[in-house]
């Protein structure tokens, strides 16, 4: 008696990857306002401007992010949900990529590029890979109705 394994397409496994970033960002998005995040930004957006090693960013936070703190209170969480929804959809996927490499390299220059990190560089490399691949071609809506 034989057993036969069943075989994955690489299209199949790209999306698999696709879907579980997407479940990340979503999970992300959904925590930032269980706990309340988007209210508080207020309270750590000036340590972070202050106590920033890169200058340049931390001026940059200062005059566009700090006054503007509300609005990317509501912005960042608003953004993980829809790129989440957008990855595991499998719809407007380069865009929900971009997005998310935006928001990573943004996080990772507020923070600084530190060991306590490390799970953000991986998260950057996913999403260039896949955006550098066609991941929308299975287990996609965009896939099904052709878009």
């Amino acid at each position: 008696m034989t057993m036969t394994i069943p075989y994955i397409d690489s299209w199949q496994a790209l999306a698999v990857i696709r879907i579980g970033l997407g479940l990340y960002w979503l999970s992300n998005g959904v925590r930032d306002f269980q706990l309340g995040r988007h209210k508080d930004m207020g309270k750590f957006l000036p340590m972070m401007a202050n106590e920033n090693r890169i200058r340049w960013y931390g001026r940059f936070m200062k005059v566009a992010v700090l006054p503007n703190s509300n609005f990317f209170g509501y912005f960042i969480p608003i953004s993980m949900l829809l790129m989440g929804t957008s990855l595991i959809a499998g719809v407007w996927t380069a865009l929900a990529l971009l997005g998310g490499i935006f928001l990573c390299i943004n996080v990772l220059l507020a923070f600084g590029f530190s060991k306590e990190r490390p799970q953000l560089a991986l998260l950057l490399f996913t999403e260039v890979a896949l955006l550098l691949s066609d991941s929308e071609r299975a287990l996609s809506l965009t896939e099904v109705l052709r878009l």
